[in-house]
């Protein structure tokens, strides 16, 4: 559970700095950027359909409210510096 706040804090992380500088340090357009994946447990989303809630408690961890159609719904924590 804890992989999967990391890969979504990453990701957001890195989506919100792609957004907010779009150059590199020499001026030119930036196409790439450095990130890391991480997976939340397959079955808080069996079928892949995404997550509704990203939030940062805190205690600085982040929490993830994620569903399974017809199963269950869980609010996985996910602890950045772990």
């Amino acid at each position: 559970m804890r992989r999967l706040f990391l890969i979504l804090s990453v990701g957001c992380v890195g989506w919100l700095l792609a957004s907010a500088n779009g150059f590199s340090a020499d001026g030119a357009p930036s196409k790439w950027l450095q990130s890391t994946a991480y997976v939340i447990p397959k079955y808080t989303a069996t079928e892949g359909e995404g997550y509704f809630a990203i939030i940062e408690g805190l205690n600085k961890r982040l929490y993830v409210g994620t569903h399974a159609n017809g199963v269950n719904s869980w609010l996985v924590e996910f602890d950045p510096v772990a």
